[in-house]
């Protein structure tokens, strides 16, 4: 999995669904964003969109005005990949407030494409989970 994850991956989608069967797409309107996963464990992300309203109204953590209205997004971390949990984990180092120290996120690859998935987040409700999707912009020989 560390070989598969290292290089620059292009945003595609992202959703949250809820525990009632409910889908909503993450952000309202147009977004684009990146990840980057460095060999030696650097990893980095910068999104560009708004966080749809809806999906704010029933998080169960209200969001500030500031948060809402906040249209770029961004984090440094170090990570680290358990490959038995088939899992990554983010240890936060720098960027959006909003953000815990630590973040682990179920780790899947489709072809060309990434998929983390977070659960049992404080901004998610019970038994709901978020789901973003990359697709692979380069490869890790031409980081």
């Amino acid at each position: 999995m560390k070989h598969e994850i290292c290089g620059t991956w292009k945003l595609v989608d992202m959703k949250n669904y809820f525990a009632d069967g409910t889908v909503l797409d993450t952000f309202q309107g147009p977004f684009d964003g990146m990840s980057i996963y460095t060999a030696d464990n650097i990893a980095v992300l910068f999104v560009i969109g708004r966080l749809s309203d809806a999906v704010l109204e029933r998080s169960p953590v209200v969001a500030p005005d500031e948060v809402r209205k906040r249209t770029f997004r961004a984090y440094w971390a170090r990570y680290e990949i358990d490959e038995a949990a088939k899992v990554v984990r983010h240890h936060f180092l720098g960027g959006s407030e909003h953000l815990q120290a630590i973040e682990e996120r179920a780790l899947r690859f489709e072809g060309n494409r990434m998929i983390l998935t977070k659960r049992n987040e404080r901004y998610l409700d019970t038994g709901g989970y978020a789901e973003t999707v990359y697709e692979r912009w380069t490869d890790s020989k031409n980081t």
